[in-house]
């Protein structure tokens, strides 16, 4: 007790500054870019309000720690091209800006777009290759989707390398691969519905892939002419029990109009090294948190120590009036005074592990919490003090 002053508490950091979009002309349904135009950290997050199109001949580049957010239903369209260029401790990330699914990317026609070390999220279509778009998608988390990718009126050869998909609906939705599509190295992790179901010309091979508490995983292509062939061989199907694996697949055994997939050899244990090499690991919380009286009244110096993780990036710390709060949101950054809820929040760069809290009204309690972060704003569980 401090001034009449209840106190708990907990930590956490971040720097990113909110902007507008750069190098738009905004008509009046949408925001369309028609240069060569660079979206960098100091500027983000983006916020896309209307739909953000990318005009043909044109590229947006999207560096490494940028976060998008899109409202409600509002998509980006990209008939030029969309290149990113996450890092493995500094995603780029697209998700939405309210509580509702956003529309996701459309790529119409794009012939050099790639997505690299990107998380896409809380979209209601995170990825549609409409017309000939053979984006590249590699080492990317695809998480909480409502759909990940489809195929509108187009064929592509598809290149998923390395990347993890989690607690989506439906990954693939009626996609149409083309020549060599390779669907390699991936994680597939408590998903509906992974190849739900699609159109597979040339040789698609889907290997090297975990395939780990899925409700289901593929339905053959049908028997006849035109159709390709699909490799499902040399992947963790999450057990090695025939019954289970063959309870994953719909194909020429269930139903005469389908292939047959021949899903051996298969990998008796979970494949290490692949999947999306995105941190999704929290640091661990602060320790030694201590509540001192500050020189003033109203005011309360909180102290602490970082914990010992190599990659720990700051300390955020939440404050409010009545001690229950919401957890804060991984791969979000929160603006000082404005934290998870709407509660009150100020950022702590690591290593600094103190500051003064003031302008309290001494006849009010107030109840602190405080969460460490990382770089790709992966926050601890929480820690409280007294």
């Amino acid at each position: 007790m401090f001034n009449g002053l209840r106190i708990f508490a907990t930590v956490l950091f971040l720097s990113l500054f909110v902007a507008t979009l750069v190098g738009l002309t905004v008509g009046a349904n949408s925001s369309i870019i028609t240069e060569d135009t660079i979206w960098t950290s100091a500027n983000s997050p983006y916020i896309i309000n209307e739909d953000l199109q990318i005009a043909s001949g044109a590229t947006l580049t999207i560096k490494a720690g940028v976060v998008v957010k899109v409202d409600s239903n509002k998509k980006i369209k990209v008939a030029g091209n969309l290149i990113t260029y996450g890092f493995e401790f500094m995603p780029v990330r697209f998700t939405s800006n309210t509580d509702d699914t956003w529309g996701g990317i459309e790529f119409i026609d794009s012939t050099n777009s790639s997505i690299n070390n990107t998380i896409i999220e809380n979209a209601s279509v995170a990825i549609n290759l409409g017309g000939y778009s053979p984006v590249n998608f590699t080492g990317n988390i695809f998480r909480h989707n409502a759909c990940v990718v489809t195929d509108t009126q187009g064929y592509q050869s598809m290149q998923f390398l390395n990347n993890t998909f989690s607690d989506n609906r439906d990954v693939f939705w009626g996609i149409r691969t083309l020549d060599e599509s390779k669907f390699e190295n991936n994680v597939f992790i408590n998903n509906d519905s992974v190849f739900t179901f699609g159109y597979y010309f040339g040789h698609t091979a889907i290997t090297n892939n975990n395939f780990i508490n899925n409700g289901f995983v593929i339905k053959a292509p049908a028997r006849g002419y035109g159709y390709g062939t699909v490799d499902i061989s040399n992947n963790w199907w999450g057990t090695t029990d025939a019954n289970m694996i063959n309870s994953f697949i719909e194909d020429g055994n269930d139903d005469v109009s389908l292939q047959i997939l021949d899903y051996n050899p298969i990998k008796n244990s979970k494949i290490i090294d692949i999947g999306s090499p995105i941190d999704t690991i929290p640091p661990s919380d602060v320790a030694n948190f201590v509540l001192s009286q500050g020189e003033n009244s109203g005011e309360i110096d909180p102290s602490w120590t970082d914990p010992d993780d190599l990659d720990p990036e700051g300390i955020l710390i939440v404050r409010n009036t009545t001690g229950d709060f919401t957890t804060p949101t991984d791969g979000i950054s929160y603006s000082d005074g404005s934290g998870p809820g709407g509660d009150w929040c100020k950022n702590i760069q690591a290593g600094v592990q103190e500051f003064t809290d003031s302008g309290l009204d001494v006849t009010t309690t107030y109840y602190y919490k405080a969460y460490a972060y990382d770089n790709a704003f992966n926050y601890s569980s929480g820690l409280s003090s007294t």
